[in-house]
């Protein structure tokens, strides 16, 4: 199953929204898939270079529900400027197409880069995207330790031209049950990060590029490691043949 590292280290520990709910202890890591960082996209030739600038601006604060309305809230909370901000709840798609028609001045996304709507609005007009402050960034680490900040390079956006972003970021995880097989669980991690079977991957799904690159060095296991996702025996066998630290 495929799911990220916010959600286990909250199941893990009992936190909203799985507070309610039994800790789960039967899950196992099994390898590294893409990551989501979070993008805030104004139109290039908006006034809007920070974060504080959206106060009195219309932005969307994506659909009701979505963990894209929970980040944004936390971020705008943080700032102080949540009450300050006119709110819409729109479909990313949708939320592109008003700021690129110029009814929505802001909206944002945890995504892959590129994700498709940010993509989409910059494949109409140029666009930017807004450093997340560290203020911001240290609450998330505080909420859970499956945030965490990175800078990645988002030139392939019209407008973001050599130019990276500073964001809050979570990692996206194959996992296992603990009671799976760990013949089973190595075969499947052996096969699908074989650099030999990529190619055939990706003509089924480009964007499993980025979890090939992630799955080059072990990183993803510190990732891991740090929310307290246990690694499965399985896979376990399989990244120590990659002469990765599994310990």
């Amino acid at each position: 199953a495929l799911t990220n590292g916010v959600f286990v280290d909250s199941i893990q520990r009992q936190m909203a929204p799985f507070a309610k709910d039994k800790a789960a202890t039967n899950l196992r890591g099994v390898g590294p898939m893409t990551s989501s960082w979070f993008q805030m996209a104004v139109l290039a030739d908006s006034p809007i270079k920070t974060y504080m600038d959206l106060k009195g601006k219309r932005l969307s604060m994506g659909p009701k529900g979505s963990n894209t309305v929970y980040m944004t809230e936390v971020i705008l909370k943080t700032l102080g400027i949540y009450d300050s901000v006119r709110k819409d709840y729109l479909k990313w798609d949708d939320a592109a197409n008003y700021m690129i028609d110029g009814k929505l001045d802001a909206f944002g996304i945890p995504n892959p880069i590129p994700g498709p709507s940010v993509l989409q609005a910059a494949q109409s007009r140029p666009i930017r995207l807004l450093d997340v402050p560290d203020k911001v960034i240290d609450k998330f680490a505080s909420i859970s330790k499956g945030y965490y900040k990175t800078t990645p390079d988002v030139s392939v956006y019209n407008g973001m031209q050599g130019k990276k972003i500073s964001t809050v970021t979570y990692g996206v995880f194959l996992t296992a049950h603990d009671k799976v097989s760990a013949d089973v669980v190595y075969e499947v991690v052996r096969h699908f990060y074989n650099p030999k079977n990529n190619a055939f991957v990706l003509n089924v799904y480009k964007p499993l590029r980025e979890a090939f690159e992630n799955a080059k060095s072990d990183a993803f296991l510190g990732q891991m490691k740090s929310f307290g996702l246990k690694l499965h025996p399985g896979a376990a066998r399989y990244w120590k043949e990659q002469n990765f630290n599994v310990n």
